[in-house]
């Protein structure tokens, strides 16, 4: 695996979501406390610790997880990914937050993804993540990595994270959106 640059030092993982290469990208921040952005489906978390280790982050290292938004490929690895990053800490949104900390609410939304996908396990078998590992996050909360702080900006139902630099950089800011577009890392000067 080659984990490509999205920008500076934010690193696009493809977790090949249902064995589809480029269906969904998650995003390595390689700062002095590391983060991830969303974790992908349960079924996919290999791609993850194969990105951090070819990065060369220890998992212990990973200080930040934050969800998107509680859809299971965006955020179905959440309980595995706690096992695997003992030092992190999750950040969602509060509507998002009982999704994947309640076993009945957990429950519900697989038995409904599996429903609606006409599979079972399409996105694997997610675990329960622990309430003492979450924090809630709304618009324009901020999460200090060391070098900068990644701004909660919520946009609509699904809550948007952008990242502002102490440098800011020219030209496009965000992997795969046209320059100007804040999904989901913009850069810009700290505050």
């Amino acid at each position: 695996m080659t984990v490509p640059h999205a920008v500076g030092d934010v690193y696009a993982v493809d977790p090949e979501l249902m064995g589809a290469p480029g269906a969904l990208t998650l995003y390595v921040v390689d700062a002095p406390e590391p983060a991830l952005v969303d974790t992908g489906s349960a079924n996919s978390l290999s791609h993850i610790y194969e990105a951090l280790s070819e990065l060369g982050i220890d998992r212990t290292a990973v200080r930040h997880v934050l969800v998107s938004h509680v859809h299971l490929d965006h955020a179905g690895g959440a309980g595995h990914l706690a096992e695997a990053l003992p030092n992190a800490t999750f950040y969602l949104h509060p509507e998002g937050r009982p999704y994947v900390t309640d076993a009945a609410k957990l429950s519900r939304l697989k038995h409904s993804v599996d429903k609606a996908m006409g599979v079972e396990n399409a996105y694997g078998a997610p675990e329960l993540l622990d309430e003492d590992r979450c924090r809630t996050v709304t618009d324009g909360d901020r999460i200090d990595v060391g070098d900068r702080a990644l701004e909660i900006a919520d946009a609509r139902a699904t809550p948007r994270i952008t990242s502002r630099r102490s440098t800011p950089r020219p030209g496009g800011c965000s992997p795969s959106t046209p320059p100007g577009c804040t999904w989901p890392v913009r850069c810009g000067p700290r505050h």
